[in-house]
């Protein structure tokens, strides 16, 4: 498994979203996101699952066998 930052990073490459425009559709200065990715510390479960979001990714749980999920952000999360 990897960390929340190195999956945040992923969905940052995988969307193309850089952390200027990142910063920008979470509300917050730049440096937080790279001073945040740097110092590796751990999101809480609703600031990740904006983080996702705002990447244009989906934070779902899954069951282990894969048959039910459920999503983690509402109508009024970043998008």
């Amino acid at each position: 498994m990897i960390g929340a930052w190195a999956a945040v990073r992923r969905m940052m490459g995988a969307s193309g979203v850089g952390p200027s425009e990142l910063s920008r559709r979470l509300g917050h200065s730049r440096s937080y996101i790279t001073a945040s990715i740097a110092q590796g510390s751990t999101p809480r479960l609703d600031t990740f699952a904006r983080l996702a979001r705002a990447c244009g990714c989906r934070l779902v749980l899954e069951t282990e066998d894969g048959s039910r999920g459920v999503g983690l952000y509402g109508q009024g999360d970043v998008g």
